[in-house]
């Protein structure tokens, strides 16, 4: 999301810097330690997007945007690559944060996207009326070198543009987190990622790596920073021996303290309010501002769009075990379910509990009704089971409203829309799994109880054409 123009005015005042080094006798120059290990959070959707984004620049000769996209199990595969390949430059990951629950201010900006994508569907759609060319597949991801992918591309490649981003993309990248070492320290958090990212940052000290504008508005404090895949590099040492990360690493403090401001939130609220300010007439509001000491409302609502999410404090031990144990089962939910159960789960007493969930967007063929609509009956059966369940005792009953693609009737894309279906049917089996285990019936309907779904986007994307056979040789699209 972030601040439109933020990143650029600050870029002069971040360190192009070596942030680590592989096989070398190299140190590193963010700290000047020779034995140092650089502690790293990291923003999850920006990790998927990234490695997404870098797969499909295999594809610069695709004739056509379905060409471009990498599979889920490629996605995967490269993912803990890049991992792995941050961990042999001694770079310690220390926390991988999704998003689990956006607050009600970032619902514009939610529909803006929908609306966007939908847009940018329709126009596919007129663009290719009779479907897609073929072009020969690309590069195996194993045999990419590893600098592929961290140097990355500032523009969307051309065979991409106008097309949405696989709807699953996050939540695989979960599943394979949570079927590797990464397990551990992967976490879908009860809020957005950006301020736990921006907590441990401030609290144990690290650099986060991030796509997103916004964690350059917490007060990080001295030892909390910030880079961007977009700016992270691997390059040969030439000193050494071996290679080197390197990247513009952007100390918010110490940029904060040569302002002669006590962080950065003041002057990127003067940006945001007026995108086309400028930033030396940014900085000079800043100071007024600060010298009149005003407070308005618009300022205060926008102060707290940052602060960080706090722990309650001395929870007794049989409270500590509860919140051991939902905390682990929150951690491997689906972001969109994550954020549905604490809807449900914190309405006040006394009042319904509403709740509405955003559906990822599916590419399917925009000329036909939504290929939600084949999955509708299973997902509407767990919201009521799940606004019956976790509703306080003293509220009625909640309801659920769902926030995705619709479409009129007619034809289309056949063999697009019925993948399209075969996918929002599976998700919705896989919410029911997730749903009912969280509530914790004893039924054993958890993940592994439904058949193994954490590999569920490998498994679609691997063996997709056996589901499709068996669903429309058993008229179960109707």
């Amino acid at each position: 999301m972030g601040i439109p123009h933020l990143a650029g005015y600050l870029q002069p005042y971040a360190i192009h810097t070596t942030l680590a080094h592989k096989n070398s006798n190299s140190i590193t120059d963010i700290d000047k330690a020779p034995n140092y290990t650089l502690n790293l959070i990291i923003d999850g959707p920006a990790l998927a997007y990234h490695i997404y984004y870098r797969l499909a620049h295999r594809s610069s000769n695709a004739l056509s945007p379905f060409d471009a996209i990498p599979s889920y199990k490629e996605i995967g595969y490269a993912v803990l690559a890049f991992l792995s390949e941050l961990e042999a430059h001694h770079i310690k990951i220390t926390h991988i944060y999704f998003d689990g629950h956006l607050p009600h201010h970032k619902r514009p900006t939610r529909l803006s996207r929908l609306e966007t994508s939908l847009k940018d569907l329709t126009k596919l759609r007129k663009k290719y009326p009779k479907g897609f060319p073929i072009s020969l597949p690309p590069s195996p991801v194993s045999s990419l070198p590893s600098s592929h992918l961290f140097n990355s591309f500032h523009s969307i490649p051309h065979a991409l543009r106008g097309l949405p981003a696989p709807p699953f993309l996050v939540p695989a990248v979960l599943d394979v987190l949570h079927g590797n070492k990464y397990a551990g320290i992967t976490a879908i958090v009860p809020g957005e990622a950006d301020g736990f990212c921006a907590k441990a940052a401030r609290d144990e000290g690290g650099v986060i790596l991030t796509g997103d504008s916004d964690l350059l508005v917490y007060d990080l404090g001295d030892k909390g920073a910030v880079v961007f895949f977009a700016g992270l590099e691997m390059q040969e040492n030439e000193g050494g021996g071996g290679t080197v990360l390197r990247g513009m690493v952007y100390k918010t403090a110490e940029i904060a303290n040569r302002f002669e401001l006590p962080n950065l939130q003041r002057l990127a609220y003067e940006i945001k309010i007026d995108p086309n300010v400028g930033f030396m007439e940014a900085k000079r509001r800043t100071r007024q501002s600060a010298a009149e000491e005003e407070d308005g409302v618009l300022w205060q609502i926008f102060r707290e769009e940052y602060h960080y999410y706090s722990i309650p404090a001395s929870p007794s031990l049989q409270e500590q075990q509860q919140q051991q144990q939902q905390q682990q089962q929150t951690h491997r939910l689906d972001p969109r379910l994550s954020e549905l159960i604490l809807q449900l789960s914190s309405s006040p007493s006394h009042e319904q509990a509403d709740a509405t969930i955003y559906l990822p967007f599916l590419i399917d063929d925009p000329s036909r009704s939504s290929a939600w609509d084949v999955s509708a009956e299973i997902r509407h059966a767990l919201y009521d089971f799940l606004a019956t369940h976790l509703t306080p005792l003293s509220s009625p009953s909640g309801s659920v409203k769902e926030v995705g693609q619709r479409w009129e009737e007619g034809v289309g894309w056949g063999d697009v829309h019925l993948r399209a279906q075969v996918e929002g049917w599976v998700y919705a089996v896989r919410m029911v799994g997730q749903g009912v285990g969280w509530v914790g019936l004893g039924l054993d309907l958890g993940v592994e109880g439904l058949g193994g779904l954490e590999g569920l986007w490998e498994e679609v994307e691997v063996e997709w054409e056996e589901v499709v056979e068996y669903i429309v040789g058993n008229d179960v699209c109707g």
